[in-house]
């Protein structure tokens, strides 16, 4: 990865936030989401009868992957409204630089919400335990980095093809398993009181699958530019 690369993942970036910034639309439509699923979980699990302490993680999390399934399937509807998806694999440049710049953004988007979010769920859902909350946001960004670097490979290969919104789920939800149960496992230690360390095996797990698919996705997605 040379300069060129990273200037180009810069370049991206700085036209999809201030895109967003003017439009507002991803957002919009993730907080929205989120706090919808939010507001269902409330009132189905009625935390008043119930301590939802146990199942807290499992709810915030399927809560973020279903914010996440729609990030990730908006990550290049401008391109295809504007009819330029052509352009990206034209590009005189690595396309992974557009898949990392991609990733990135989703990502920002994702964490946002995520922390606006976080605190009416755990007062919403009436949770009382105070998880390590740098621990909590560390799992958060890692969690939502691995579902975001398989959806976006996934929603580029998707993206040409007929019935694009209903393909996206059927291919990306079983490769959202691994990351949902490691947060899952880290979420239910932090909100128990245990150090980040306490979860270090399922910890490792999530980075160690952000990592591969990654650097996997990155090496891939000039292959899928062109498809």
């Amino acid at each position: 990865m040379n300069r060129h690369f990273w200037r180009v993942v810069a370049a991206v970036m700085a036209r999809e936030i201030t895109a967003e910034l003017r439009g507002r639309e991803t957002v919009t439509a993730l907080g929205a989401f989120a706090l919808v699923v939010l507001v269902i979980f409330g009132f189905a699990l009625n935390p008043v009868a119930v301590d939802l302490e146990p199942v807290f993680a499992g709810v915030y999390w399927l809560a973020l992957a279903f914010a996440a399934l729609v990030a990730v399937g908006r990550s290049f509807a401008r391109e295809k409204e504007a009819g330029t998806l052509e352009a990206v694999a034209a590009l005189p440049a690595d396309a992974g630089a557009v898949y990392a710049a991609k990733v990135a953004v989703t990502t920002l988007w994702l964490a946002l919400v995520a922390a606006l979010l976080t605190p009416p769920f755990f007062v919403l859902l009436d949770v009382e335990a105070s998880p390590p909350w740098g621990a909590w946001a560390l799992t958060t960004l890692a969690g939502l980095a691995g579902l975001v670097s398989a959806g976006t490979l996934l929603s580029a290969l998707a993206v040409h093809a007929r019935g694009a919104d209903l393909l996206l789920p059927l291919l990306l939800l079983p490769l959202e398993v691994p990351v949902l149960m490691a947060a899952v496992r880290i979420g239910e230690s932090l909100l128990a009181g245990e150090p980040l360390s306490a979860a270090g095996g399922w910890f490792r797990l999530l980075v160690g699958y952000d990592i591969v698919f990654f650097v996997a996705a990155l090496v891939l997605f000039d292959y899928v530019a062109e498809v």
